[in-house]
């Protein structure tokens, strides 16, 4: 179902995996460092493409529940391909946009807290029949 509480974690994991494009990823003094790399922008459409299509996993949420890890695990490696690159900066301040994919993982894992509760009460419900 689209109403429940898991489809606002999904939608926000997305939107946050699109604003990491739109923000800098180091306010670095002469000009800000933003995203480049192509595996990193692939894990960025993977992470945001993953989490919209979550949404409409409603029928299976096993399947969904394992989906919202895998999106955990790409975002972490969206993450490390972010900071890599500005470990070799001297001087680097982190900005928005490298904070944007723990957040993301912090949306994923409610979504995936809240899938599970809904299994629990289907698992429940099943039991009284």
């Amino acid at each position: 179902m689209i109403q429940r509480i898991q489809t606002a974690y999904y939608a926000g994991a997305g939107l946050l995996a699109l604003s990491v494009l739109l923000f800098p990823i180091s306010a670095y003094a002469p000009d800000p460092v933003r995203v480049s790399g192509n595996w990193v922008l692939l894990g960025l459409a993977l992470l945001a493409g993953g989490s919209w299509a979550n949404i409409f996993n409603f029928k299976d949420r096993k399947r969904q529940f394992v989906v919202g890890r895998l999106l955990i695990l790409v975002s972490f490696g969206i993450f490390i391909g972010l900071l890599v690159p500005l470990l070799k900066i001297e001087g680097w301040k982190p900005g928005y946009a490298l904070m944007a994919p723990l957040g993301a993982v912090i949306f994923l894992s409610l979504a995936n807290r809240a899938v599970q509760k809904d299994e629990e009460l289907v698992k429940e419900s099943r039991r009284f029949r």
